[in-house]
């Protein structure tokens, strides 16, 4: 594999249109910024390859972190399950529990997603858009 190119384009036009906004780098802990770099360098140059050994990066710690930073913001809505992120937070050591009990459970491969909830929301033109709102422990997965 070729050293990493830490000036990768990520198409920033693209996300000016999407009303995405750009993610900063100081959001992600080194060690997690180096490998989304090289699983996007990888994929980029060999667009067949399968990616067949990602699980055990799903569940280490920095990555379930990175997720909650995330995820886990005062103000957001809950998920179908009533459990919202300032809950978590006003419990001591809350954050760690929630996360250390979601890695069990990816580790031990006994993680099940929760039922998502289906909305219908009305369009302009007189149709549906459905909408899945998953539980705030299924979102940080």
């Amino acid at each position: 594999m070729q050293p990493l190119d830490l000036k990768v384009h990520y198409g920033e036009t693209e996300r000016e249109d999407l009303g995405i906004e750009a993610v900063p780098e100081g959001d992600y802990p080194d060690k997690l910024r180096e490998l989304r770099l090289k699983l996007h360098q990888k994929a980029k140059q060999e667009p067949r390859f399968r990616f067949y050994t990602l699980y055990d990066r799903v569940y280490r710690m920095d990555v379930l972190e990175a997720a909650w930073k995330r995820v886990g913001r005062k103000g957001k809505a809950s998920g179908i399950d009533g459990l919202r992120a300032e809950s978590i937070l006003e419990q001591e050591n809350g954050v760690e529990e929630f996360l250390a009990g979601i890695q069990k459970e990816l580790k031990e491969k006994i993680y099940r997603a929760s039922a998502v909830k289906r909305v219908y929301i009305p369009k302009a033109d007189g149709k549906k858009r459905p909408l899945g709102i998953p539980t705030l422990k299924d979102r940080v997965v």
